[in-house]
């Protein structure tokens, strides 16, 4: 006997978990100074270390890249 959303015809979908093989780092380097003519914003940088702009994203793993920010005393 089928259960939940199976009854009514519809198929459970699992949840997506990568593997720590198939995650893989990049390293970033941004540097403050220049950030407002290139517009990389704390939260653009926040996303880039949670690993949010990758396909195999997720919330429970860490998938993040590596990022280094030069200059941040000089920007403003």
């Amino acid at each position: 006997m089928a259960r939940g959303r199976e009854q009514k015809g519809l198929k459970a979908v699992r949840t997506y978990s990568p593997k720590p093989s198939e995650i893989e780092r990049a390293w970033h380097v941004i540097d403050a100074e220049e950030s407002r003519a290139r517009s990389t914003s704390p939260t653009e940088v926040a996303r880039l270390l949670r690993g949010k702009h990758k396909p195999q994203y997720a919330p429970h793993m860490d998938t993040g890249d590596n990022v280094v920010v030069v200059n941040a005393a000089k920007s403003s």
